[in-house]
């Protein structure tokens, strides 16, 4: 089984990254992979976990050097990751889903929203951890796990 922990929005608030990287530590994951908003601070967890972390620039970072969607390969299945400001996300998923398929990705991560979400769309498994910082829609601060075995894809949250 590979575990794969999903973190967005943390917005460079300290208090939450430091919690952050207690969850990181105590799930032991295979792969991190953080949303954007704030890049720096997934160079902060880097630091702190001594751990290679995926990462992508949200709207509230300029780093124009750094892709804007990643995909990272999880065993047999590729996984699509995005902020989602440029996915139009707030709108539809439409966006997402079409650059995930034509990356043959069967996972789309996305955060932006601060809105913990789970869908599926076009045999596509949409995944919003919601915010570590700020999160929206009276929902509670949280990452995403992600846990693949073969071809079985199981989401939960991690409330912070």
């Amino acid at each position: 089984m590979i575990r794969v922990i999903v973190v967005s929005d943390t917005h460079d608030y300290t208090k939450y990254i430091v919690k952050v990287a207690k969850l990181i530590e105590k799930e032991n994951p295979d792969i991190i992979i953080h949303l954007g908003d704030n890049y720096i601070d997934a160079e902060h967890l880097e630091y702190i976990l001594e751990r290679e972390i995926y990462k992508v620039p949200g709207n509230c970072d300029y780093r124009p050097e750094v892709p804007n969607s990643i995909v990272v390969e999880a065993g047999d299945i590729s996984i699509f990751a995005s902020h989602g400001h440029l996915h139009d996300v707030k709108r539809a998923y439409s966006n997402l889903v079409r650059d995930a398929k034509e990356n043959d990705c069967k996972i789309a991560l996305y955060g932006h929203t601060h809105i913990a979400n789970e869908d599926k769309k076009e045999g596509i498994k949409i995944f919003n951890p919601g915010s570590a910082a700020f999160p929206r829609g009276g929902q509670k601060r949280s990452i995403g796990l992600i846990e693949i075995e073969n071809t079985k894809i199981k989401t939960r949250l991690i409330y912070i």
